[in-house]
Formats: structure tokens, sequence, C-alpha cells
């Protein structure tokens, strides 16, 4: 409240929960009784964006993590009210950075209060240095440049400070990079660049994981993305800390897109977007019965409340070939509408139905948009099929085969042909 009567937001804190409170709320604390889950000791103060952060990507916020981060918190706070000294170098450091030396500490912080005050005092100092060469005045001709060399050695120490801390996406990201820069080096410039932008396609895998126990779907649907990987200068050149964006994943096996860019901040990684959407325009095609039935498992997960994820591949240039992917999964947050949904389990429904038919007769049947026309039921569909496959007789089939234009009603008539496949050498059923 201000003298004038008026009130001015500061700042707005979400309370969240460490274990989930409801029955089907992020990180299930099953063992835990409805009053220790309505305790403070499992609740933790968060930013809004966070707070829905932690929640969306609840595997790379386990409680243990989330209950570590507020340990460090409360603890680096309480060194704050305890010494004015300490909570001014906490201002002037940044308690970011407060932070991150606490928690190296972990777990006996008790037993490192003093080394934890010495170690933010030494930054606190070097940033001063830093700071008071950086105010230096305007220089006199003919131009000095002595002081630069020292300013930059100043803020190198300042930003290369070692600390133990690295949680498991960093290190996923960490080695899809170190493997990644081994295959750029090939068509790099020579020269450390201020910038550079690479572009290669390499492959993801999709799944679908169970939100309340972690598990993974066995099923894996290969596909290729383009990347642009951008790196910055300096330090961030030095460390191999690159912005990775995926541009495109959708292909003709599966209408999936998946948005993700994860940058480097503050000597960690963060995932700026990961969300999985839909191309509107993309007809599903299966090239093989494999990819199929992975995409086909995946629909039924995603109807069934499990959330996507990705692997990324440790190759580039490999695309859906792809053979070696890092083990860590990427959370995605689903970004598929209800009825985008529907239609697709409707459109898995009829490709399933359509294989089914077609296994009987030892061939395959070519999806087009005609086989998916709001006129043609499953029962309909079944009886052309069905008719056609049994009108070609015993083996051996014609080489190729049209029939005669087949009703559905007024404004719809299907002409079902049969061809060989040059690829495989099997017998597949075109509509038109």
């Amino acid at each position: 409240m201000l003298e004038d009567g008026t009130t001015e937001l500061k700042g707005v804190g979400v309370a969240a929960h460490i274990y989930a409170a409801s029955p089907n709320g992020p990180r299930p604390g099953l063992e835990l009784s409805d009053k220790e889950k309505a305790a403070e000791t499992n609740g933790v103060w968060l930013c809004p964006t966070h707070s829905v952060q932690v929640d969306q990507y609840q595997f790379e916020y386990p409680p243990e993590r989330l209950l570590d981060m507020k340990r460090v918190r409360v603890f680096a706070h309480a060194l704050t009210i305890e010494s004015t000294d300490f909570g001014y170098l906490t201002v002037r450091v940044g308690p970011q950075r407060v932070d991150e030396i606490v928690r190296a500490h972990l777990p006996d912080l008790d037993l490192h209060k003093e080394s934890i005050k010495s170690k933010v005092k030494a930054l606190y100092l070097r940033i001063e240095i830093a700071l008071s060469y950086s105010e230096l005045g305007l220089p006199t001709a003919p131009f000095e440049v002595a002081h630069i060399p020292r300013l930059t050695q100043a803020v190198r120490e300042i930003i290369t400070e070692k600390l133990r801390y690295s949680d498991g996406n960093d290190q996923l990201w960490r080695n899809v990079i170190a493997s990644w820069d081994a295959q750029f080096e090939t068509h790099r410039d020579p020269q450390p660049p201020m910038t550079s932008v690479g572009h290669a396609a390499t492959g993801v895998q999709f799944s679908a994981r169970n939100p309340k126990d972690g598990s993974i779907l066995k099923e894996r649907l290969n596909t290729h993305s383009f990347i642009l990987v951008t790196t910055g200068s300096g330090e961030e050149y030095d460390r191999r800390e690159k912005t990775i964006t995926v541009v495109s994943t959708a292909s003709k096996a599966h209408p999936f897109n998946w948005q993700f860019k994860v940058r480097p901040s503050n000597r960690t990684f963060e995932v700026c977007v990961s969300k999985l959407t839909v191309h509107p325009k993309i007809m599903l095609t299966p090239e093989d019965r494999k990819s199929f039935e992975a995409y086909a498992a995946i629909i039924d997960k995603l109807d069934a409340g499990w959330e996507p994820v990705a692997f990324l591949a440790m190759t580039l240039e490999d695309g859906e070939h792809s053979r070696d992917f890092h083990p860590t999964p990427i959370s995605i947050h689903n970004s598929i509408d209800f009825d985008q949904l529907a239609k697709l389990k409707a459109r898995v429904k009829r490709l399933r139905l359509m294989n089914s038919i077609a296994d009987q007769f030892q061939a395959a049947v070519q999806p087009s948009s005609v086989l998916f026309h709001q006129a043609v039921s499953d029962e309909t569909l079944e009886q052309l099929l069905t008719g056609f496959l049994e009108s070609l007789g015993p083996k051996p089939w014609p080489l190729a085969f049209d029939s005669e234009p087949l009703v559905v009603n007024d404004q719809l008539k299907i002409v079902l042909s049969l061809r060989r496949s040059r690829r495989s050498g099997g017998f597949i059923v075109r509509a038109r």
C-alpha cells in the first residue's frame, strides 16, 4: 500500500504441491496421507511460469529435485536474514548465483555455511572488479586498450566458475551437442565465428509415457527432423553450448509436428518450448506396417491420457534410419485438441480395418482420400474391398486389374485397382 492509498504489485507467487494433492495430479505421492499432502512441507512457492512448467514436465522435476530446490532457496534466504552483510552480497550477486553456490554444497549445508559465505563474497569481489573496469572513462587519444584484456579476464572468471551441480537434462544436451559437434567439424569454418548456424537432418523417435508411473511405451515411431543449431560467441562457443531448434518432424508416415527449442542459460540449458501439434495438410500414408503400428499405438495412448515424449538421435544425416538414440526421454506438452485427436483415432481405425482385410489375401491397401470419405462407412468399405479381392480368384493374380465403378451413392463411385509394388513385389490395392 502506497502513501496515496494505491497498491503496487511487486511480484506474484503461486503455491504449488510437490507431491500431488489430487488423485490424478503430477508426482503422485501414493505413500502419503491426506494430512501429509496438505501440510506446508509438501508445498513450494514458485513464479506463475514455473508453477505450470514443473507440472507439464513432471519427470524433469521429480519430487526429489523440487525438495532440493526448496531446501536451497530456504537455506539461502535464511542466511540473508541471519546476516545483513550476506543479504547485501545476495542483492549484488543475484539470488540465482547464490543458489548455485548453495546447491553445490548439498546435502550437508549447515556444515558448509562458512564456505558458502566465503564463495559468495569472492564472487562479489570479482564482479565489483569487473564493474570497476567497465566504468572507466572515455580514453584519451591515442586510444588505450590495456584495460580491455583485464576486463575480459575478469568476466571470464565469473562465467567459468566451476559448480558441481548438473542434472540429467543438462547431461542430455551436453552429450547430444558433443556428438553433433564431432560431425559438424567436417564442414565448419576453422576460425571460431561470432555466430554460426548449422542445418541438418537427424532422427527422432516418438513414443508415449504414463503420467502416473513414468513407464514408456515400448513402440517407437522413427522419423526424421530438420534442425537448426546456432552457436554463440566467446565462452558459449568454447563450451559448445548451442541453441537447438527443431524445425519440422511431420512426414507422410505421420502428421506429428514437434515444436522444440532448447538454449543455454546461466551455465545450464533451458527448454523454451516443447509441444506436439498435428500438421493439418498431411494425409497419413504409412510407408511400412511397423511405422503404422507404432503410430497407432501412440495415438491409443494419447487418447488414454498418456503424454508424448521424444528421443533424439546422436548422429546427423541418417534421418528416420538413425539407430543410436540418447536414452533420456524429452517431455512434450500435448497441444493436440480433442477434435483433432478424434479425427486421428478415426483414421487409425479405418487403416486398421483396411490392413485386416488385405492381410487375409496377402495384399496391401494404399490409403487415399476416397477411402476416408464420410459417405463410406466401415461396413461399406469392408464389403467393397472383400468383394474386389475375392473377385480376383486364386493366385497368381494379374499384374494389373481395374474394377468396374463401384457405386456408393448418387454422387460417389469408387474404382479399385490392383498393381504390383515396385518396392516389395507384393500386390497393392488402390482406390480412386
